[in-house]
Order: structure tokens, then sequence, then C-alpha cells
């Protein structure tokens, strides 16, 4: 015969009161009668969970049924529009809108007249959704993603010295950028010293419809050719379309010289620094955006900083967000291009006034042998790398500057052609310019004080 199992009956009590009275129902025998607050709360959660079911059934028919009748036919209203959204730099009027949430972006949107009374939905940018662009809709905006239609067909533009391929909605920049590429990259040929049948190949130039994954002027595909970002990518740059191209191509073009520059001279890799100093020479010898702020840079690292008192709070070059958020656009930072500035608090903790490279910028010309040490190498101080002011390329360029200004640009190529016969300054200033070490320093220190010493920056 089985053992059947003892029947419990289980009662839950929420205070003591409940549970003497469980207690003298049991004693005497006899089942609770009615619901107990227990039941009546598992009804009332019950309740509850229906009518939230309810709820969220009710919004998401509204949401799908909105949905449905805002979603665009086409990603764009018209031409205009869309030109307006893709040159960010273009003047836009002010548009009340509530200030953005932790974590939030708010993008710019162009209204008119006519819906300028409309309430603007604010919209978030997420990086990984790369570029959007808004479609006015009765309620606001309403985001649509960069499709064929907003790219346009691609387009092909052959120059003397380049092949292009684009898209039709960058062609104005294009069209506008290519002549100004075309003098830049036969100025740079001309200023290394390389003949123009020196490499007769065409430079491929793709500008790119992709979101690059950080800031970067271009990835080289190939030996010759280069992926640049589209301008219509650029969020939030007050610059022209056809600027932001132009720049991204000269930052390609001029590291495409200087290592063909490296090959045709056979300058060893010990003369690195020079050319450090040569792509922020002519880099800075332009009319590009990143031009702007030579002045800026020298005045700090040669006036700015020397004449601050010890204690003093960090001294930083003039506008320097904007110069930080300018090189952002094609730069991870601006020591890509050895200017000793990161932008994160590192400068702040390494330019205070009372160190040692702030007070003393360099005067003298650094050594034109530098050696460089691989990663497994040390030298015999157990140094890595050597030792070298963290000034020393914008020392460099502001010296070929002036070498520049004083014998003219058409010597420049002697002074490149010569950085592989040549151990040091002392032989090849005197034979290529006539000038003694002594006579050099000189006057490139009177040439700092005339173009940097009393300049104001605006």
């Amino acid at each position: 015969m089985r053992r059947q199992p003892p029947l419990v009956e289980w009662h839950i009590a929420q205070d003591d009161a409940e549970w003497e009275r469980l207690r003298a129902q049991a004693a005497a025998g006899a089942k609770p009668v009615g619901p107990t607050v227990y039941n009546r709360r598992r009804l009332a959660l019950l309740l509850v969970f229906f009518l939230i079911l309810a709820g969220a059934g009710g919004w998401w028919w509204q949401r799908t049924t909105s949905d449905a009748a805002l979603t665009p036919t086409a990603p764009i209203v018209s031409t205009e529009s869309q030109q307006t959204i893709a040159h960010p730099g273009a003047a836009r009027p002010a548009v009340a809108t509530p200030p953005p949430t932790p974590g939030e972006r708010s993008l710019p949107l162009q209204r008119t007249e006519a819906s300028s009374s409309q309430e603007v939905v604010r919209m978030t940018s997420h990086p990984e959704q790369a570029h959007h662009t808004y479609q006015d809709v009765s309620t606001g905006a309403l985001r649509t993603a960069l499709d064929a239609a907003f790219w346009g067909p691609p387009r092909r533009l052959e120059t003397t010295s380049f092949i292009i391929h684009f898209r039709h909605r960058d062609a104005r920049a294009v069209t506008r950028a290519a002549p100004e590429i075309e003098v830049f990259y036969s100025t740079l040929q001309e200023n290394f010293g390389l003949p123009l049948a020196w490499d007769e190949r065409k430079l491929v130039f793709v500008v790119s419809e992709g979101q690059p994954s950080g800031p970067t002027a271009y990835q080289l595909a190939e030996e010759g050719q280069f992926i640049v970002r589209s301008p219509s990518l650029y969020e939030g740059a007050q610059l022209a379309a056809d600027m932001l191209l132009a720049q991204s191509m000269a930052l390609a073009l001029v590291d495409h010289v200087i290592a063909q520059a490296a090959i045709y001279h056979t300058a060893h890799s010990s003369r690195r620094h020079v050319f450090d100093a040569l792509r922020l020479w002519q880099l800075w010898n332009t009319d590009l955006p990143l031009a702007a702020w030579r002045v800026d840079i020298v005045r700090w690292l040669y006036f700015d900083l020397p004449g601050a008192p010890p204690g003093q709070a960090p001294i930083l070059p003039a506008r320097y967000p904007a110069l930080c958020a300018e090189h952002a656009l094609w730069l991870p930072y601006p020591a890509a291009l050895q200017i000793p500035l990161v932008c994160t608090n590192l400068d702040q903790s390494k330019w205070q006034p009372d160190s040692r490279y702030a007070q003393t910028p360099l005067r003298r010309l650094p050594r034109l042998w530098a050696p460089v040490f691989l990663d497994e190498e040390v030298d015999a101080h157990g140094r890595t790398y050597p030792e070298k002011h963290p000034g020393e390329t914008i020392a460099l360029a502001t010296f070929i500057e002036y070498i520049v200004f004083t014998f003219g640009q058409e010597r420049l190529p002697e002074l490149v052609g010569s950085l592989g016969r040549h151990e040091s300054w002392r032989t090849l200033l005197p034979v290529v310019f006539d000038v003694s070490v002594a006579e050099a320093e000189a006057g490139w220190q009177a040439h700092l004080q005339a173009t940097y010493g009393q300049q104001s920056v605006e």
C-alpha cells in the first residue's frame, strides 16, 4: 500500500494581525472565507497588467500607422534643400530647439520662412549611422537615409595630373578644387626638385561617400591611389565644400611627393625630421584652412611661452579650441603634423610656463643628421629614440620659411637635393647658400622677430 503524501495548504500572511486570524481559523478547522489581502493584491496586479498590455497595443498600432503615413517616397524634397544640408558652412537662420540631453548632439536644420513657425523635431546623431539628412514634414523633420538619390550618379574628372572619381552630389566641390590642387601639385614637384617626367602616372582620387572610422584626411588604397572623404560628410564644419576637399587632397599629395623626393634624392631616413618640417612649411604656405594657424602656433611657441612668468596657469595657443576643432576635421590631433599639441589635458600639463621646453624654444639649428633607432635598438645611453625638443619641427619649418624669404623659393630644390649629400648644416649652408651656420641662425631669429614678434592674432 503506497503512502500518500500529506496535503499542505499554504496561506501567506501580510502582517501579524492576518497571521493571528489565519491561526484562529486553522484551529477551528474552518477555511478562510472570502479573499485574503494576498488574493486582493493578486487580483489588482492582474488588472494592472491587462491595462498595460492594452495601452501598449494601442501605442504600437498608433506608431505603426503614423510611420506609414510619414514615410517619404523620396529621401530629399528638393535640390535646394540638398544644397543647404550638404554644405554645413552655409548661413543658417536661428531655430529654437530644446537643449540636448547628455549623449545627444543636435544637428542644424535649414528652415524656410513658410515652415519657420512649425515645431522642429530634434534628431540625434549616432556615429554608427554616419551622416543624416532631413526632410520637412507637417510635424517637423524626418530623418532620411543617404542613398543613391542623395549622392547621384557616379562621375569622373580627368586633369593633367589626376583622375578623380566622385558622385554628382560633389560635382561642384570637385570642379572648384581640381584647378587649385593641380597648381599645388605642380608647385610641390618644383619645390622638392622632382622632374615632371619622374612619375608620369596620373594619381587617382576617389571622393568616397563612406564614413571613415576616425579623423583622417585620406586613405591610401594602393600606390598613387587615394580615398578622401566627401565634403558632404563633414558635420559642423564652417568651411566651403571645395576647401574641405582641397585640404584632404593636399595632405595626401604632400605625403606622396615627400616619399618620392626621398627616393629621388636618396635621402637617408636620418633626414626624416627635415622632411617633416618641409611638409609643415608646405602646408602652411597655402591658402588652405590649416595654413591659417601658422601665426598662432609660432607666436605661442616662440613668444607667449618664454615670456610667461613661472607659476602662471598653462599657456596654450590663441584660439586653442578652434585650432583643435579644425585640425580634427582631417587629423587625429595636431601632433600628426609634428605640432606639439594633442588637444587633451596633456597639453596643459606639458606646457606649464616653468617647464624646460616652454622657457627654451629652439634658437639653434638641430643637427642635420638625426639617428633613428628601431624599437629593438638603443644607443649608449639606453634611449630608444634620440631626445629632441618637441618644437623641433616648427623651428625647422620657420627656418625653411626664412631660407625661402631670403634666398627665394626657386632655391628650395637645391636645399632638398643637398640633404642626401651632407652630414651637417656646417657643410650644407656654405655650399648651397654661401652663409655660415652662425649667420643663418642670426638671420632666422631676426626673421622670427620681424614676422611674428609684433604680429597680433585675431
